[in-house]
């Protein structure tokens, strides 16, 4: 299902932005140094843009989920590719070796694998348990288990604990 919103436009405008420009820099690549670089750079804006303008346009949930996804290969690779473009740009480039790239991109392939949040408060002494009127533990528990993911809870020591992880991977829901 695909609907009209007021930010679809805008942002698959800056992916075609973002494709021309990296076709154009692509084709002249060899004028400078850091131009192949910025190419792959552009190539992943454009990713990152344009699949953000088909999650605004989808309706449905499963929709938005997958190009959500799409749209995360795009904002995971583009800081270390940014950093590369501007290091081989500026000609310190010297300390980077195979083994320092890996390390570089070592982050964003973890990112992709899964996506994993923990967030842990202290416990408040009140009197009794309050409603906010949302769906709360319940309602996370079952959008993680929608994607393939766990939701857990716990209380050690005076705090309260939770922990949820997302697969990257294709839905299992």
């Amino acid at each position: 299902m695909w609907q009209a919103t007021p930010y679809t436009f805008p942002v698959a405008l800056a992916a075609l932005f973002a494709a021309t420009l990296g076709l154009f820099v692509w084709r002249r690549r060899r004028l400078a140094s850091g131009s192949a670089e910025f190419a792959v750079f552009a190539a992943a804006v454009t990713v990152w843009c344009l699949a953000n303008a088909l999650e605004f346009a989808r309706a449905d949930l499963g929709g938005k989920i997958r190009w959500t996804k799409v749209e995360y290969f795009g904002v995971v690779t583009v800081p270390p590719l940014w950093l590369l473009c501007v290091a081989r740009y500026s000609g310190s480039d010297g300390w980077l070796t195979r083994r320092r790239l890996g390390l570089l991109m070592l982050v964003p392939t973890i990112t992709l694998s899964a996506l994993e949040l923990t967030v842990t408060n202290p416990v408040l002494a009140r009197e009794g348990p309050r409603s906010g009127g949302g769906h709360g533990l319940i309602g996370m528990r079952e959008r993680a288990t929608l994607l393939g993911g766990s939701f857990d809870t716990e209380c050690p020591a005076g705090a309260f604990r939770i922990r949820a992880r997302i697969p990257y991977g294709r839905d299992r829901g």
